[in-house]
């Protein structure tokens, strides 16, 4: 299966004029490089936008990877805060170090299953970004989705799972477990009487969900 969802023309023309951080920038192709998942660019360019309309300040990130995502949005809250849960040690200490390496303290890593990691966690977010196990995003939903404000957002990328959720080779047990999880979750995102949810078929696909308090059923 052709696992390229988007024209190469089309992506470079959206992410061409996009300027970040040299550092930050350095980040993105040291992870492209050795092949650690990292948000799209385009993808990143969405979530930044809505951080600044939103006037987010406050984001729960659930997938830390080397901190590249988390340094995106942190640099588009003007007194915002980040807490980032990461289960792999060695990406947990390499993200800490290009936190400080940026000058960013307002960033918070919680190392562990973020199955686990949420259950202790006692504060309020704005914002909620999912970008981990993709057959885990709705375990992950279930246990962040109390800790959202009001009015908050929650962003699950790569919902298109480079087009497999599309397309899936069903021979392979792995592909058919993670995107019947997926499309199961992106079915209950669109159902949920609290959510208004919008599907983008922008970078790796994203799920924006704004949750309104009102029509939430307790």
């Amino acid at each position: 299966m052709n696992n390229n969802i988007h024209d190469e023309n089309l992506v470079n023309l959206i992410t061409g004029h996009l300027c970040d951080k040299p550092e930050i920038e350095k980040m993105r192709k040291m992870a492209v490089e050795r092949n650690i998942p990292v948000i799209q660019r385009e993808s990143a360019d969405i979530i930044r936008l809505l951080i600044r309309i939103a006037h987010i300040e406050s984001i729960l990130e659930i997938g830390t990877a080397i901190g590249y995502s988390a340094s995106l949005f942190y640099g588009e809250m003007e007194n915002g805060r980040i807490t980032t849960i990461e289960k792999r040690p060695d990406s947990a200490i390499e993200a800490a170090e290009n936190f400080k390496r940026l000058g960013y303290r307002n960033i918070r890593i919680l190392e562990g299953d973020a199955i686990d990691v949420i259950s202790g966690i006692d504060e309020k977010f704005d914002m909620i970004f999912i970008d981990a196990g993709k057959s885990h995003y709705r375990e992950y939903f279930d246990k962040a989705f109390p800790l959202l404000n009001n009015g908050g957002i929650i962003v699950s990328d790569n919902i298109l799972m480079n087009g497999l959720t599309l397309n899936y080779d069903m021979n392979v047990r792995k592909n058919r477990t993670m995107v019947r999880a997926m499309r199961g979750y992106i079915k209950f995102l669109c159902s949920h009487p609290s959510l208004k949810t919008t599907l983008m078929p922008v970078g790796d696909g994203l799920a924006v969900s704004h949750y309104q308090k009102e029509t939430r059923n307790e």
